[in-house]
């Protein structure tokens, strides 16, 4: 083989290497979703609740309203994410 086409085929692999990794960096993934979080919302209007554990974040809290809107909940809500938990549970 010759040295033009061992620098093509490099190129060539690199390139596909680059297109198959364009997702998000791991730090940008392990960042804090959550700055603070709501104190005050009415439970009725939350359609759904996920916690997400992120390391070296506080507890990340967000509820879906039913608005279709998701914010994030201050730590005081984690009676809900029991709730749910417990609910399925007992299914």
């Amino acid at each position: 083989m010759s040295v033009k086409t061992c620098a093509v085929l490099v190129l060539l692999l690199g390139i596909l290497c680059i297109n198959l990794s364009q997702g998000k960096p791991t730090a940008v993934l392990n960042r804090c979703m959550c700055k603070g979080g709501a104190a005050q919302i009415n439970v009725r209007n939350i359609k759904g609740l996920q916690l997400i554990p992120i390391p070296n974040c506080p507890l990340q809290l967000i509820a879906t309203l039913k608005t279709g809107r998701k914010i994030c909940l201050h730590s005081k809500f984690l009676y809900l994410w029991n709730k749910k938990v417990n609910r399925k549970a007992k299914m």
